[in-house]
């Protein structure tokens, strides 16, 4: 039996807060963001998401098996070693709308902009450490922790949100007039998002060592309406780039087209795009309006499979198809979603990927199968899939001007993904690690807004409304407010308060605004 070994989520996330309380981010498909206790806050401050990851072992002999999650109490596993290495590359990056030729940090050096904390290694279970050596112009900037559980499997949390300046004798930046300061680059800035990689070494029972393939993790802003989805997913977007360029699913997508005969299942494939379309209304006025908390909860109606001569629903689908956007002709189409677009790239408005707007067209069409028996219950079992889905799911996977977790590389670089999958699952993952052509540590949020809470001021209305709300309802049945309201004047406001902003959680069917700081309440 030939054994390998990979690690899952082959990408997690993290999220930053400024409590020192941490959460495990979903492992299950479908679940929401969900501390233990139910308050995102501890004392006014917002808690960190963090990402476990685990080491699973696949047997090539059985190629279609799921995978198998190892421990150290897993009787061939005598220890799991685990090197982790973060870093923010983001004053380094380029301006973003430069065509990637003009520096953040003109005539500084690299060495001086990146933050860069020495690779840190947990040699057995039960450790923790901190990665406290990364400097920005001299000064130290934590970007978090990473700790071992009994099971060996590894637990990473972020920075605490923290976002400042390092002017020097001479340069004109920071708040003042000369800093420049807009919605994504802003000159002597640093904050303590980051990315890396995740290695490890798995010792077995006979001596021998293995490692497992290479993970990743991403520490993004916070999302501050956790339960509410985006329209376009993060995994929505990298599935959609390696079925086509890799042709991980040829019953989907092969010689370059789209299967025609491909049926997608409306419990799995379409309700989910549906439903999330059916959110938006919570943390968007302008979706509140239109059709989200009506015409999309006829589940029913929608997931009624025609025959011929008996297609009671066929205009309804056509209707809701119609509004969508065409990725490839979106001046000519429709005008859904209704959120903004890639700038330069895709001015006119966000679109469904190509694999999600074939699903839906197959679905317009009465192709597609009838599964549906009501809201699909949630799973209870971790699995490796799962793992990779759970993490990508919360993350937006547009618009990028410039993003939130990440930018748009993860879009126009699928070279940066590594083509291999199972004969069961497809898999996203990214290539390993390499500082030779251009994908180390912090490659991935390098053009990111620097800092992250620029664009938190700068997009709203209508950008990413299920991790930034615009509006938010305060309580039932009352009127939608500004989900910034009162405490958000100016960048100074965001870099200063972003933790005393209410968090979009679900009660009693509805999705209101919580943990709002109160006026008066000063946090040092």
């Amino acid at each position: 039996m030939a054994k390998s070994y990979r690690i899952h989520p082959a990408i997690g996330v993290a999220r930053v807060g400024n409590s020192m309380e941490t959460f495990i981010g979903p492992e299950i498909p479908g679940t929401e963001p969900a501390p233990i206790g139910g308050a995102f806050k501890a004392d006014g401050r917002l808690k960190r998401q963090a990402a476990r990851f685990r080491v699973f072992e696949y047997d090539s002999d059985n190629p279609t098996a799921e995978p198998l999650e190892v421990t150290t109490s897993h009787s061939e596993v005598e220890n799991i070693s685990w090197t982790v290495k973060l870093a923010n590359r983001k004053a380094a990056g380029n301006v973003i709308l430069s065509g990637g030729n003009t520096p953040r940090n003109p005539g500084i050096s690299e060495s001086e902009l990146v933050i860069a904390p020495s690779a840190k290694t947990l040699s057995a279970p039960g450790q923790s450490v901190a990665f406290d050596d990364g400097k920005f112009r001299g000064k130290v900037v934590p970007l978090g922790h990473a700790s071992t559980e009994s099971s060996g499997n590894l637990v990473v949390a972020g920075g605490f949100g923290t976002s400042n300046f390092v002017v020097k004798p001479g340069e004109q930046g920071g708040y003042s007039a000369g800093g420049g300061l807009n919605f994504a680059n802003n000159r002597f800035w640093y904050d303590d998002t980051s990315d890396g990689s995740i290695n490890a070494t798995i010792q077995l029972s006979d001596g021998t060592t293995v490692q497992a393939e290479q993970a990743w993790i991403i520490v993004g802003p916070p999302d501050y309406a956790p339960g509410v989805g985006n329209i376009v997913t993060l995994y929505e977007l990298m599935l959609d780039l390696v079925v086509r360029q890799f042709s991980f699913a040829p019953n989907l997508f092969s010689g370059g087209a789209f299967d025609s005969t491909y049926r997608p299942s409306f419990t799995n494939e379409i309700y989910p795009i549906l439903h999330r379309v059916s959110q938006q209304g919570w943390v968007s006025r302008v979706a509140n309006m239109g059709h989200a908390n009506v015409m999309l909860r006829a589940f029913n109606d929608l997931s009624f499979v025609p025959t011929p001569g008996n297609d009671p629903h066929q205009s309804l689908r056509e209707l809701i198809f119609h509004k969508l956007r065409d990725p490839d002709n979106p001046n000519t189409t429709g005008n859904m979603p209704r959120l903004n677009g890639d700038g330069e790239v895709n001015p006119v408005g966000l679109t469904l990927r190509p694999l999600q707007y074939f699903l839906m067209k197959q679905w317009k069409d009465g192709l597609f199968v009838g599964d549906w028996s009501g809201i699909p219950a949630l799973s209870s079992n971790v699995t490796a899939w799962g793992l990779d889905q759970a993490a990508l799911e919360h993350c937006t996977g547009g618009s990028f001007f410039p993003g939130i977790e990440v930018n748009r590389i993860v879009a126009t670089r699928p070279d940066i993904y590594q083509a291999d999958s199972s004969n069961v699952a497809v898999e996203i993952r990214l290539r390993p690690e390499s500082a030779n052509d251009d994908r180390p540590a912090g490659y991935l949020t390098q053009d990111n807004a620097m800092p992250w809470q620029a664009d938190f001021l700068k997009c709203r209305n209508g950008w990413w409304p299920a991790q930034r709300p615009d509006e938010v309802l305060v309580a039932s049945g009352g009127p939608q407010l500004e989900w910034d309201r009162d405490k958000i004047a100016n960048h100074k406001d965001m870099v200063e308060r972003w933790h005393e902003l209410g968090v979009v959680a679900q009660s009693n069917g509805e999705y209101i605004e919580t943990e709002r700081n109160p006026d008066g309440m000063f946090l040092v």
